[in-house]
């Protein structure tokens, strides 16, 4: 609102230039706008005071004021004394448009207006008029003025901003122009309206130099427009030494006349939950409540001489967490107004509790008892302190509420009345960090006391102790048996006294159990094995002895280098140490058996095909079988042989058998028996095309080779012919010699015979 235009008034030293604003701005529409105001008078120290003023935007971008102001100034530099009326209207383009003359219209009441009065301020629609009026509740006083709406009914509230593009909205605010910056409080002003209703509201607080072109000197507001959910609640904002207080029919201006408390919420166990208390309380005479956030200090501003209440359930409990102060019975504790107050709480969540007996139709000889830690049940102190509470369990289930952080322990053990049998579970301590920590139900189980123990048979020291596994608390649970033990009496295995253990454990009544089958020795030809003794634990009684005896045994491996050509009996295996071995070597057809070759303690080597053996330590036995070789030679061949270092001959006319280490390489040479012969070829399986007299061959299953010959032909006949010439040759010599004879009868010397 401008300066007024009246000319007389108070003279004063300075102009006011610096214009302090403190508002509100509503975010919804109405018909009608009417608050009542405190007619405070106040004044800065130059004399010049504020204005409380109500004003409307219309639809039509025009916005009216109306409101009562005290020792408002002028535009000659002056300040009209007392209570005045004031209003003013402005158009679209930013400029006042009433009154005309310029300036803000300052009238006077028709009476009296009183500091402290209740006035009331309205901006209404009359016709093709805005009527702004004022009116004295208290003296009657009144003073109005008119202007057209410009064809509008509706005052426009602004949910996006404080004010539109001109500085125009429809709301509350105190104006105040001083000669300086002032960023100080002002007197408590009251503006209220109980017919309407805000839903929300922005709070602001801007200062400007009106003698200056510049931006403003400070301008705040909330962040968001203020939703008044709760008509009573009062929400405060502070700017720049200013206090705005709003709510759904309230606007307070200026500090409030308060006590103020400092309330602090230490948690007794630090936590990451920051659960939030909540504060009831009266401030400017209403009933007001807010949440006070643990961990750190809240401020409650109260009125003077009234109390607050903190509720002892946090309002951020769930049904399965509650944040209280110590003890449990109360719900609230109340301190005066002005009085700081700090309080310890404690984090309580829910366990839920029952017990159970796994066992079928087994049932408890009695209920244990839970143990488990509370607040300390005294009133409230300053300092953590919290004492043990107990609670005896049952199958009906039941609820508690434990500390968080603190521990609740159980009786893991139920006796029975007789030794040997207990009802027991496998966890009994319990750190309640969440609710529900602790099962639900717990479950018991029925369980036999029972010994596991072996004996050792056949002598001998295992490097390892046997394992017994059973059942125990529903899961497979195994251990080793170890300390000396000794099985009463065992003759006929003839058991020894150690090595031997036991172990007493539990096992859930129902359940199986079973010993390690097999105790490997140093070597994997030596182990011990059981004789499988399991069982299921509902044929034990309590206190039973459960043993198992392991036989000392070596590993007997029996065989033969080529299973060709022959077997032998038994086959490899175990035996029982201190037993005795009866093996047997039987040859293939074709083959021949040859030797034994044994390794190991007592283990024999020699040619008799069966053998009986002591057994003490591990072994092996292997038969060696040869396989058969026959060499034939017909009558016009003789055959030499070798193989290895063995040599031999085959006479013409013979067969010779022979038994050779299989795969051997043989080599045979034919010759013929007399001049007559000579080698034809070798006869046998997969000896077409041998006809060379030098034949090689690998043996590997039994065989048979002929060497056969045939006349030579060449020899024979040649040798005729040469003779028959030989006898025609003498022939005609012998003629020819008794030619000669003839003829030299006659001779003639000196004759030349032709």
């Amino acid at each position: 609102m401008g300066f007024s235009a009246a000319q007389i008034g108070a003279a004063v030293t300075s102009n006011p230039t610096y214009d302090e604003q403190i508002g509100a701005t509503f975010t919804q529409n109405l018909n009608a706008l009417t608050f009542n105001v405190t007619a405070l008078a106040q004044t800065d120290a130059d004399g010049y005071g504020p204005a409380y003023t109500l004003n409307g935007l219309t639809t039509a971008d025009y916005w009216y004021q109306v409101g009562i102001s005290y020792h408002w100034p002028s535009s000659s530099g002056t300040y009209d004394p007392g209570f005045g009326f004031s209003y003013q209207v402005y158009g679209p383009n930013g400029k006042s448009v009433y009154p005309t003359g310029g300036g803000a219209g300052l009238g006077t009441f028709s009476k009296a207006v009183h500091s402290g009065d209740n006035v009331l301020l309205s901006l209404t629609f009359t016709g093709s008029s805005i009527q702004m009026l004022a009116q004295d509740w208290e003296t009657g006083a009144t003073a109005k003025a008119s202007y057209s709406s410009v064809g509008s009914s509706t005052f426009v509230g602004n949910p996006s901003n404080p004010a539109n593009s001109q500085g125009f909205f429809s709301g509350l605010m105190t104006e105040w122009y001083h000669v300086s910056l002032y960023s100080g409080n002002e007197g408590k002003v009251t503006y209220t309206n109980q017919p309407t209703t805000l839903t929300s509201a922005w709070l602001w607080v801007d200062e400007f130099d009106t003698g200056s072109s510049g931006p403003p000197v400070f301008i705040n507001q909330t962040q968001t427009p203020v939703t008044f959910t709760n008509e009573q609640q009062i929400y405060p904002f502070f700017s720049d030494g200013a206090t705005i207080y709003g709510s759904a029919h309230q606007f307070i201006t200026g500090l409030l006349d308060t006590a103020a408390s400092q309330v602090t919420l230490t948690p007794a166990v630090a936590e990451a939950a920051s659960p939030s208390f909540l504060a009831s309380y009266t401030l400017a005479g209403l009933q007001q409540s807010t949440g006070v956030a643990a961990g750190i200090g809240t401020m409650v501003e109260a009125d003077p001489g009234t109390s607050i209440t903190l509720t002892v359930n946090s309002s951020a409990s769930s049904p399965l967490d509650r944040w209280v102060f110590n003890g449990t019975s109360g719900t609230e504790v109340i301190f005066a107004a002005g009085t700081n107050a700090t309080y310890v709480y404690y984090h309580l969540v829910q366990e839920a509790l029952s017990v159970q007996v796994v066992s079928p139709g087994a049932s408890l000889p009695s209920f244990p008892t839970l143990t488990y830690e509370v607040p300390w049940p005294n009133p409230v102190s300053s300092s953590p302190a919290q004492v043990t509470a107990t609670q005896v369990l049952s199958t009906t289930p039941d609820v508690i509420f434990a500390l968080l952080g603190s521990t609740a322990s159980i009786s893991g053990v139920i006796p029975a009345s007789v030794g040997g049998e207990r009802w027991a579970i496998i966890t009994q301590n319990w750190t309640i960090s969440a609710p529900d920590v602790i099962p639900s139900p717990i479950q018991y189980y029925q369980q036999y006391q029972v010994t596991a123990a072996y004996s050792i048979v056949g002598g001998g020291t295992p490097p390892e102790m046997p394992e017994f596994t059973s059942t125990a608390f529903g899961n497979p649970t195994t251990f080793q048996i170890s300390g000396p033990f000794v099985i009463p009496s065992c003759p006929e295995h003839g058991c020894t006294s150690f090595p031997a253990g036991l172990k007493t454990s539990w096992s859930d009544v129902g359940s199986g159990f079973s010993f390690t089958g097999v105790l490997n020795g140093s070597s994997r030809a030596e182990r011990w094995t059981g004789s499988e003794a399991n069982g299921s634990a509902p044929s034990i009684s309590p206190g039973a002895v459960l043993s198992e005896a392991y036989t000392h045994q070596y590993y007997a491996d029996i065989g033969t280098k080529d299973p060709n050509g022959g077997s032998t009996s038994p086959e490899s295996g175990w035996l029982n140490a201190g037993s005795t071995l009866s093996a047997t070597a039987s040859a293939n057809q074709g083959w021949q058996f040859e030797t034994w070759n044994g390794s190991g303690a007592a283990a024999y080597t020699g040619t008799s095909p069966s053998i009986d053996i002591n057994v003490t330590a591990p072994l092996t036995e292997n038969a060696t079988f040869y396989v058969q070789l026959a060499v034939s030679a017909d009558a016009g061949t003789n055959i030499a042989y070798s193989y290895g270092s063995e040599t031999g001959t085959v006479q013409s006319g013979s067969t010779k058998t022979l038994y050779i280490p299989p795969s051997s390489n043989v080599t045979l040479q034919a010759t013929p028996s007399v001049f007559v012969y000579s080698f034809a070829s070798w006869q046998g399986a997969g000896m077409a095309n041998a006809t060379k007299p030098s034949l090689a061959l690998v043996v590997d299953s039994p065989t048979a080779v002929t060497g056969a010959s045939s006349y030579n032909l060449t020899l024979v006949l040649g040798g005729a012919a040469t003779a028959a010439i030989i006898l025609l040759l003498a022939a005609s010599l012998w003629i020819r010699t008794r030619r000669r004879r003839v003829d030299l009868g006659g001779f003639i010397p000196g004759a030349i015979l032709r």
